[in-house]
């Protein structure tokens, strides 16, 4: 009964499938401490480390299958493992028999495990000649990694030694190109893309034209721009209507420019432009003004509020000519005026005057000594000079303008008879 059990248990085991082997995976460390893991193959493996490039072995998967908890137990005689050899085909127990006897001295016996039933199979990419007895498979990774390392300084091109005569290194498979589609000729595709080349080159030609007539439409009033300036922007600044000479005679400046000065009575337009640009942008305060604020500030806190309010802004200024330059360029334009503080009599504390040092103006005019000049330009600076114990009013090298309209400066400082005598700053 059972050897009948045993044989329908067999029966029902082959009829299920077998168990899924399980992958089995590695964790190795190379002699300078990188970790390296993946799966074992069915060969071993001689790998590299990544970081170091040093050489390691793998251990193939072992074919055999998982352990299982053990069912047979000791016999009572002896300690020996009974092995029970059961057949599919017969029900009736095997007799045991006990092996014949050796000729040589009896050994005692121990358990030993059963050896496998087959032998582990090396596997590598290309031919090997089969291992010797005592090598292990340690050592032919070893050996192949060596190999591999020969290999590499072998075919590595000497310095100084050219590559011809040099079989080519081996290259790597590449995968084949992708198929181009065949290239369209430029026809083809003119005669595709034929509407929308025609509206695009419609609109261009619509464009341009549009762009030529309103240049020559532009150009046509140029001198309808500049005769407008000459008539009504000079006589908006001689009747003090600065901001509306000013645009009226910027704008006749520009026209008068690009009709390259060929205008009847271009000079003026350009005089009266730059006139009412100075007077459009006088300074709020006068230059004693500046100078009290200066004296009583913080010297930092004086440069920020001065670049902030005063940088940029125009002045007026009607004086004679204390000193030029001789012939040779030695020297320096000097004004007859003064900056004090209000107030201040006998030995004033504070003075200033305006330094005239890179001003273009007078280069391009060369006044002598003792000549009147009325002028006005922009403020640059307005820092003290430790060794001259004076504050320096710098202006900007290229805004000077020489002040020719009598009426418009009148309609600011008044009548020349109130001024009171030349040589003050008047914004």
């Amino acid at each position: 009964m059972g050897g009948l059990l045993n044989s329908a248990r067999k029966f029902f085991q082959g009829m299920t499938p077998a168990p899924l082997a399980r992958a089995q995976t590695f964790a190795v460390t190379c002699s300078e401490g990188h970790r390296l893991t993946g799966q074992r193959t069915e060969g071993y493996q001689a790998l590299r480390c990544p970081t170091c490039g040093e050489g390691l072995f793998v251990l193939p998967r072992s074919p055999l299958p998982e352990p299982v908890a053990p069912s047979g137990a000791r016999g009572a005689e002896g300690g020996r493992r009974a092995a029970v050899v059961e057949s599919p085909w017969a029900d009736d127990p095997v007799p045991l028999r006990d092996p014949p006897p050796s000729a040589g001295p009896e050994r005692p016996e121990v358990d030993e495990p059963p050896e496998a039933d087959a032998e582990i199979e090396w596997v590598d990419d290309g031919p090997a000649a089969p291992p010797s007895p005592k090598e292990s498979p340690e050592d032919l990774a070893a050996a192949e990694i060596a190999a591999e390392s020969r290999a590499e300084r072998a075919s590595a091109p000497r310095k100084g030694e050219g590559r011809k005569g040099r079989a080519p290194a081996p290259e790597r498979a590449e995968p084949a190109p992708e198929p181009r589609a065949p290239a369209v000729p430029l026809g083809e595709r003119l005669r595709r893309n034929r509407n929308p080349l025609v509206f695009m080159g419609v609109a261009l030609l619509v464009a341009a034209t549009v762009g030529v007539r309103s240049w020559r439409a532009r150009l046509q009033e140029l001198p309808h721009i500049a005769e407008r300036g000459r008539v009504e922007g000079l006589v908006a600044l001689d009747e003090g209507r600065f901001d509306q000479a000013n645009q009226l005679l910027s704008e006749a400046k520009r026209a008068v420019q690009r009709l390259g000065g060929e205008f009847e009575g271009a000079s003026a337009i350009v005089q009266g432009a730059d006139e009412a640009a100075i007077l459009t942008g006088l300074c709020p305060d006068r230059l004693e003004d500046l100078l009290d604020e200066a004296a009583r500030a913080d010297p930092k806190e004086w440069a920020k509020r001065f670049d902030t309010l005063y940088k940029g802004r125009s002045i007026l200024v009607d004086s004679r000519l204390r000193s030029v330059p001789d012939g040779q360029g030695r020297g320096r334009y000097d004004l007859d005026y003064r900056i004090f503080r209000d107030g201040e009599g006998g030995v004033p504390t504070s003075q200033g005057r305006i330094d005239l040092t890179g001003f273009r103006l007078f280069e391009l005019i060369k006044p002598r000594e003792g000549d009147p000049v009325k002028f006005g330009a922009r403020l640059a600076s307005f820092r003290f000079d430790l060794d001259a114990n004076v504050w320096l009013v710098g202006l900007e090298p290229d805004s000077g303008v020489i002040m020719t309209h009598e009426k418009a400066l009148e309609s600011i400082l008044g009548p020349p008879d109130d001024v009171g005598g030349g040589g003050e700053d008047r914004p």
